[in-house]
């Protein structure tokens, strides 16, 4: 599972790196795009906050400025590379304690909740590429195996 996880957050941060540079151009977007970006990064950001036992440092729907973005996709990818690679095996099996934005109690692995980052991420990012399609903005590529076979 370490190796496969390695892989997706690569592939996630080239996507969310490429997605900033698209987006970076335009004055007037879609504020949904901004609230939709933002919320990966906040998400991404409190999960980790979790796994590594630290106060949240965003709210769920916490806007950020465009500026930002890089600096903050940066900071989570750093932040789960540093954790993944520092892992063993049984670590991402290992179950942990944590609320929700509720304060509702859960339990999980580590592997799993990293996983339903890259889903929730990759869900996100999706609905994005589909808001910047209906303005004629030219998108990224996203396709995982497309990227593995060339960058990653």
């Amino acid at each position: 599972m370490k190796q496969t996880l390695i892989s997706l957050n690569d592939y996630h941060f080239e996507c969310n790196q490429n997605l900033v540079y698209a987006i970076l151009p335009f004055d007037n977007l879609d504020p949904i795009v901004h609230e939709l970006f933002s919320h990966i990064i906040n998400a991404h950001g409190i999960w980790m906050d979790r796994i590594l036992e630290r106060e949240n440092r965003y709210d769920v729907w916490e806007l950020h400025e465009i500026g930002k973005y890089m600096q903050l996709v940066q900071e989570n990818y750093q932040d789960t590379d540093d954790y993944i690679k520092n892992a063993k095996e049984e670590d991402l099996s290992r179950m942990y304690q944590y609320q929700n934005s509720r304060g509702t109690k859960f339990e999980n692995s580590i592997g799993d909740t990293l996983l339903h980052v890259f889903n929730h991420t990759t869900h996100h990012r999706g609905q994005i590429i589909m808001r910047l399609r209906k303005d004629d903005i030219q998108v990224p590529v996203t396709d995982y195996i497309f990227l593995k076979r060339t960058k990653l």
